[in-house]
């Protein structure tokens, strides 16, 4: 039991526990625009993050995001709580830059069919950051889910 931090460990070392979807957002690094496609990029220690925002019509937009080049958003940095808070910054500063959006689409990657794991902190920070009205689920193979989020 010798291991375990006191509180005055916690006070001492200023370490603050954040609600999900209540942390500082990473600096971003660059916004790029091609057409319909905006891309906000940042850094997470030696990895580089690319956040891909399609304007998929004048209501909808669709976001991804990979890290080093990779499509593949797993991308087990150890901080899915602090990446998913950059994306969100940057979700938002779109919309705020484009306010006839109303839909937000996106795909959580998964480690295997049954991780749910990133769907649910996703859901939680869209529901903490956003007013939303509905929320739609539709199932793809290998049990992945696309979410389209209604914005109020």
């Amino acid at each position: 039991m010798k291991n375990l931090p006191t509180y005055e460990d916690f006070i001492n070392e200023s370490i603050f526990l954040n609600e999900i979807g209540d942390m500082k957002p990473l600096d971003w690094d660059d916004i790029k625009v091609n057409g319909k496609t905006t891309t906000y990029e940042f850094y997470l220690g030696p990895e580089f993050y690319e956040v891909e925002i399609v304007r998929v019509n004048n209501t909808k937009i669709s976001v991804s995001f990979k890290a080093d080049g990779s499509d593949n958003s797993v991308t087990n940095s150890g901080k899915p709580l602090l990446v998913f808070s950059t994306v969100v910054s940057f979700m938002k500063d779109y919309i705020e830059k484009n306010p006839g959006i109303k839909f937000l689409g996106f795909v959580p990657e998964k480690t295997d069919s049954d991780d749910s794991r990133r769907l649910k902190i996703y859901m939680h920070y869209i529901k903490s950051s956003f007013d939303v009205a509905d929320i739609d689920y539709t199932n793809l193979s290998r049990g992945y889910v696309s979410i389209e989020v209604e914005l109020k």
